[in-house]
């Protein structure tokens, strides 16, 4: 055997050894401001498209609030009055109101469509820079008069979205929650396209895709649409908070097994190993952990507790210690 192929077998069993195992977990936050309790539905209507703006991406309007309302049903926090019937009423008020819908005409609408709160919004930044450029690579080369140097053209992509959302309470008019978003992204900082990996060469090969691999501008304005919306849904309804939680690992039987199950989402069967190596003096802490873990990834609070616990009483476990507080904030009835 070749010392390159030895080199990369070591090499491989080492990053395999190293690897470790993360559970996905998912808790519910509450919103982050206080909202009225009479609040049940929400009228959420288009927003506001500054006129200065590019019409290239004037589609926002109807984007983010359409974001916002998907946001909302998925975690039920409240009911949504149905988006087409809202458009259908804003039709009728501009075709009495002379165009102009302003913020009374626009609770009308709400209590029309039997909803205590409503959502608008604005468009204010949107811009788009795109920065020519071009590298210089060094590359290979079998003539000793070629210094080997080769110049690649580069895209710089930075495109900004500002964006602000409020709830409003229909019945006191009053502001509930005002949120403004702005963000830039910038190629440079996106992993995708930079590639700064372990095994990245930037060679020729890597400045000839570079162009390939910056996402189209619709594609991040989307992203950051999104963005946008999940960051005013925070604020004003429940909404998932995710977590990746390393299970710790251990030579008693079970262990390998259990994290093997694991890593595969079967988190009952990974259980069954873990309690294996639950009598082991030296691994007890580790195997309860990981119980725990499973237990949590499964919204078995009580067994995961329980279990997290048991963890801490065979070993002090700092893990296990904020895996409790983690649950008990996220659920406080346990």
């Amino acid at each position: 055997m070749s010392f390159l192929k030895l080199f990369l077998l070591v090499f491989v069993i080492f990053l395999s050894a190293c690897q470790t195992v993360q559970v996905p977990i998912k808790h519910m936050a509450a919103a982050e401001r206080s909202i009225p309790g009479d609040v049940k539905k929400i009228a959420v209507f288009p927003y506001t498209y500054e006129p200065h703006l590019n019409p290239s991406w004037s589609y926002l309007k109807d984007k983010l609030p359409d974001k916002v309302a998907h946001e909302i049903t998925a975690y039920q926090t409240y009911g949504i009055a149905e988006r087409a019937y809202i458009q259908n009423l804003m039709k009728e008020a501009m075709i009495s109101a002379g165009a102009i819908i302003d913020q009374d005409k626009m609770n009308e609408i709400a209590q029309i469509a039997t909803s205590e709160a409503l959502v608008v919004g604005k468009v204010n930044t949107i811009s788009v820079e795109d920065r020519e450029i071009v590298r210089e690579v060094t590359v290979a080369t079998q003539d000793p008069n070629d210094p080997g140097k080769r110049m690649y053209p580069y895209l710089v992509r930075k495109v900004t979205l500002g964006v602000t959302s409020e709830m409003l309470h229909v019945t006191t008019k009053d502001k509930i929650v005002t949120d403004n978003f702005n963000e830039t992204y910038n190629s440079e900082s996106d992993p995708q396209v930079v590639q700064t990996g372990l095994f990245t060469v930037k060679d020729s090969a890597y400045y000839e895709g570079q162009r390939a691999r910056v996402p189209a501008i619709d594609e991040i304005i989307n992203s950051l649409a999104e963005k946008a919306a999940k960051q005013f849904i925070q604020k004003i309804s429940a909404h998932p908070v995710h977590f990746k939680i390393s299970l710790q690992k251990g030579d008693a039987p079970g262990m390998q097994q259990g994290m093997d199950w694991a890593q595969n989402a079967q988190y009952a069967n990974a259980i069954q190993e873990f309690q294996k190596a639950t009598s082991n003096p030296v691994e007890s802490s580790q195997a309860w952990f990981n119980i725990g873990v499973c237990q949590e990834a499964m919204g078995n609070y009580s067994a995961a507790i329980q279990a997290y616990e048991k963890s801490n009483q065979a070993k002090h476990n700092t893990q296990a210690v904020e895996s409790i507080a983690r649950i008990r904030r996220y659920c406080p009835s346990f």
